[in-house]
């Protein structure tokens, strides 16, 4: 089963973002709010990326000869990258002092909690869950893109936004493979039980650790601190508060990640990119 549009095609890149060389400390917009916002995603999406592929890889075997086999492939070389690419970038954040082990850790922790407490199939609707989080706020990087390029560090703006291109490719890869598992009214409530867990452990963990970096300079309680971080995610460009319809779509019975069409979006960033985002 799957409904991805035959024209979008799951490329396999082996990005290496060799000139990302030292990332400055507050490398967005030269302020250190939004700067520890995306550093914080960053921490959350190397860890994440581990629980998705160990998810998914449970399940592979249900789509052996079916139309979604490749793409469950490509899904886990892209996502096997992504980890790979953040792990390099948080190990910067931890060289310039900030808290990112201890971070990381506290969030592997919960996950593996998490994941115990939870039957295979539930760990495949919250993975669908937090991949349908992770496409939503690659579709506002995509919509969106020239804040960031404006004012952020140019190597990883160029990841940030590889990065959310591919989880555009493979957005409905996890959410196929789990309704191939279960359907009716039971498909529904684990969607929506996948979704709850996914806002209660993403959410409060990304305002956690901007606030645990901020500390790290000691100035976590300066509203200044704060002022840019949540002008550019809630009001210009906005892409958190922009989320929001994009979020709620989950909530509707027959939903799937392809309702909303990013196939423009995603042609117009490999068409920008040097070898048209081919390689």
């Amino acid at each position: 089963m799957t409904q991805a549009p035959a024209t979008v095609e799951m490329i396999r890149r082996d990005r290496r973002h060799d000139d990302m060389g030292e990332i400055p400390r507050a490398w967005y917009a030269d302020d250190p709010g939004l700067t520890a916002f995306f550093n914080a995603m960053s921490l959350a999406i190397e860890e994440l990326e581990h629980y998705l592929l160990r998810s998914v890889r449970r399940f592979a075997e249900t789509a052996k000869d079916t139309p979604l086999e490749p793409q469950v492939k490509d899904f886990l070389f892209q996502e096997s990258i992504h980890s790979r690419e953040h792990r390099r970038y948080n190990d910067q954040l931890q060289e310039q002092g900030f808290p990112a082990e201890e971070m990381t850790q506290v969030l592997r922790d919960r996950v593996k909690r998490m994941e115990a407490r939870r039957t295979d199939l539930q760990n495949l609707a919250l993975t669908a869950a937090i991949e349908h989080f992770t496409a939503i706020l690659a579709h506002q990087l995509l919509d969106r893109p020239e804040h960031i390029r404006a004012n952020g560090y140019p190597p990883l703006v160029r990841m940030w936004i590889w990065h959310g291109a591919e989880e555009v490719e493979h957005k409905s890869v996890t959410y196929d493979l789990f309704c191939m598992q279960v359907s009716g009214f039971r498909r529904y409530r684990m969607r929506i039980a996948g979704i709850l867990a996914a806002t209660r452990v993403m959410l409060p963990f990304l305002y956690w650790v901007t606030w645990r970096f901020l500390k790290t300079d000691g100035i976590q309680w300066r509203w200044k601190s704060w002022r840019v971080m949540l002008r550019v995610t809630l009001v210009y460009p906005g892409f958190m508060r922009r989320m929001l319809r994009d979020y709620i779509r989950w909530y509707r019975p027959g939903f799937h990640p392809w309702d909303q069409d990013d196939r423009a979006l995603l042609f117009r960033w490999r068409d920008s990119e040097p070898g048209k985002g081919l390689t």
